[in-house]
This record gives structure tokens, sequence and C-alpha cells, in this order.
């Protein structure tokens, strides 16, 4: 009976510890150690230290491998790349010419760190840069291509009827058509602080949602604040009607913290804000001069209908991953695993039984009809398409009213 207490006490006591650590800030280190293997740390100009992706492409952009989910915190990027799982929440972005897109590190997490711009046809997203400062009592509105300086090559732009896509790499615009989809688009950006977390308001979701080839669903977004779950890479999840993240609470004292190694130091001059591609000054000045006027009216909120209806989805506490035992009927959710190409063609996957799905419920109806015409040999015209009998057909019922008349008379007279 002592040795069964002892190791009772033993489990509680490992059980106290774990929640505790689960709930304590980590530090920068954490990003540090987290993305050594993904990548380099170089220190950009007045930036400071930046990561750099390994085995990346000069094409490659950030907010570009994944897609984009729709949560009670607004849009949230679910990425398909290893670092994503923080890079894509934490911190912000830079072009550096000649080298590459640089993250650099933050303690702030949101569903994503991005400026938006919509227009009739297509929609657009680019990476807010590190002069982006978070203020939750001011947010982001539309003035933040004009307040932060960020051109036209560092947005991702894609047919709105594509925006569904659980794969937006395939169906993104070349970068080279960017000035005129901006011409043609306005400053949608919509981030604020609502309920104690970050919300990403951004374009509207009811319109994107019925104009997108593929459904959007509308999630509850589970934070997992836990960062012994996340190991050296994490995966977003979707669970029935939940997105669950990794997403550690990271201290803000931490920020003065330096990586084990720098590959190298860059100079502040060669950072590219997204104006090197366009060497017409008029053109420049042009673009400038809208992106000013977009941000006369700017302020979190503005966008009707750009930000989720505040208690439309009841918001869990956020919790470290520290469960024991599920409820009843209730799924067990796995620690998170390093996303490989099987997962990435499952979620892909998923996605397009659910479009299969949803487009059988659609045409099911015509389906039916169609069933019903070859069994009764005869067309029946679908609810609400009733059309006036034709001149022809007038004229087959009158004669055939006369000859059964004609008839009537006969028989009484033979009476």
């Amino acid at each position: 009976m002592n040795r069964f207490l002892a190791i009772l006490c033993f489990v509680l006591c490992a059980s106290v510890t774990s929640r505790a650590d689960a709930q304590t800030p980590v530090s920068f280190g954490f990003f540090y150690n987290s993305l050594d293997p993904y990548g380099q740390w170089v220190q950009v100009g007045d930036y400071g230290y930046c990561w750099h992706p390994n085995n990346v492409g000069p094409d490659w952009r950030p907010y570009a491998d994944g897609y984009w989910a729709y949560t009670d915190d607004g849009w949230t990027w679910v990425s398909y790349e290893d670092f994503g799982w923080i890079t894509y929440h934490y911190g912000r972005w830079l072009h550096v010419q000649d080298f590459g897109w640089c993250w650099a590190p933050d303690y702030q997490w949101a569903p994503a760190w991005v400026s938006w711009r919509c227009g009739d046809q297509y929609v657009g997203w680019a990476p807010l840069p590190p002069e982006a400062r978070f203020q939750v009592d001011a947010g982001f509105g539309a003035g933040c291509d004009a307040e932060y300086d960020i051109g036209p090559s560092c947005y991702n732009f894609c047919e709105i009827g594509s925006f569904g896509s659980p794969a937006l790499l395939s169906v993104l615009i070349d970068p080279s058509r960017n000035v005129a989809l901006i011409d043609n688009s306005a400053n949608v950006t919509n981030v604020s602080y609502r309920n104690n977390a970050i919300v990403d308001g951004g374009p509207d979701y009811r319109v994107l949602s019925g104009r997108s080839a593929r459904p959007i669903q509308s999630l509850q977004l589970v934070r997992r604040t836990d960062p012994g779950i996340a190991g050296n890479a994490a995966f977003a999840r979707q669970i029935g009607g939940q997105l669950v993240v990794i997403a550690p609470n990271v201290a803000p004292s931490s920020a003065g913290m330096r990586p084990a190694r720098i590959a190298q130091v860059l100079p502040q001059e060669r950072v590219d804000k997204g104006w090197n591609g366009i060497s017409d000054p008029n053109l420049k000045a042009r673009l400038r001069a809208k992106f000013s006027q977009e941000s006369v009216s700017a302020r979190p909120g503005a966008v009707s209908g750009s930000v989720p209806a505040e208690n439309s989805t009841p918001r869990r506490a956020q919790q470290p991953f520290t469960e024991t035992a599920p409820a009843p009927n209730r799924e067990v959710l796995q620690p998170f695993v390093q996303p490989s190409p099987a997962v990435r063609g499952a979620v892909i996957d998923e996605h397009a039984v659910q479009s299969d799905r949803e487009q059988k419920e659609r045409t099911e109806p015509a389906r039916n009809q169609a069933v019903r015409e070859q069994e009764f040999g005869e067309k029946r015209p679908a609810p609400g398409s009733v059309q006036p009998p034709s001149k022809e057909g007038y004229s087959k019922s009158e004669a055939g009213k006369e000859t059964e008349k004609s008839t009537q008379q006969q028989q009484q007279q033979q009476q």
C-alpha cells in the first residue's frame, strides 16, 4: 500500500509539473533551436537576427505553400512547410535583394501577419514587415501598405474562385502581374484585438466563400500552448469543426537573445520593400498615391463583414496539451508530427472529398429529375419553371374537347 501511494504521489506531482511547465512562456531560444534544422540565421542591418530557410529557390515566397482556413479568429494560414507553425504566426518577413526572404522573430501569436487586398476578381496578401509593430488599441487597417511601404512584388495573388484551394501554391498568379492587380484592388486589412486574441479579419468571408470553387468552412480555432508537443515541427490539424494549432506563449523579455550561429551579415541597403522591380518613377508615385488615399479612412473594423461576428463561435480557453483521458464521445488529440508529403496529400484529398460531396448535394435534385423523366417517359418542368401551353398544344386540347362533346350528343340521340 505504501508503495502504491508513493507511485500515485509521483504521478500527481509529475502531472502538476507538466501543467506548470506548459504554462511557462518559452524564450526566443525556443525559436532558434526549433528553426536551426530548416535554415540559417543571418544578421540584416538594423533588423537584427533573422532566419532564412534552406533548400528554397530564388522565387520562393512566404505564405504560398499552404491554404487559408477561416476561424473564429479570422483568416488563419495553414502551412505545409516544417517551419511554418512558427514563421507564419510569430514575427514578420523582409526581402533581401540577391538573397531572399528572411523572417524576423517576435513574441505575439496571430492567425497570420499579412496585409490584404481584394478586387472584383482577385484577392492578394503580403507579409507584414518588421516595422509593423502590433498594438492592441490600434491594430492594422487598410493603411498598412502606405504606412509600412509594402510594394507590389511582396504580394501573392490568386483568383477569388481559387481562394478555397487546399494547395494555393499551384494557383498563385505570377508576380509580374501584381501592378495591374493592385491597380484593380483595395486594401482590406483588418487586424484587431478581441477577447484576448489577435483577430485577422481581412476580406469578407461571405463574399469569398460564396464565390470560391471549393467550400471554405468556418472553424473554431484551438490553440495548444504546450511547447513539449511541438518538437522541431508541427502541423495544424482539422478535427471536426476545429482547427488545432501549436501556439506556445513567448516571453517578451527574451527578444535580446542571440542565435548560436550567425551564417552571414547582410547590409541594410539590400532590403527590398517590393519596389525594386518597378523602374518607372511615375508608376511608383501613382501607386504610392493610391496607397495613401486608401489610408485616409483606414481603421481596424472599417471593412464591413470582414471580422467574425462578436461571440459568433464560443472560444475555448487556451490550454496546454495535457489530456490524459478522453471525455465520452470525444476524439483523442494525438501529438503533432512533422508533415510529410502523404499528410499534405491527405489534406488535399479531404478538401476534394468534401467539395465532391457538396457538389453532389447540389446536383442530386437535377439527377433525380432526369431519372423520373426516363421512367415516366415525359419531361416534367422543374419547380418554378412552368411554361404556358404552346399554341399547338392548346389546339390539340380544344380539338379533344370538341370530339368528346360530339360523342356525348350522339349517345343521347340514340337513347
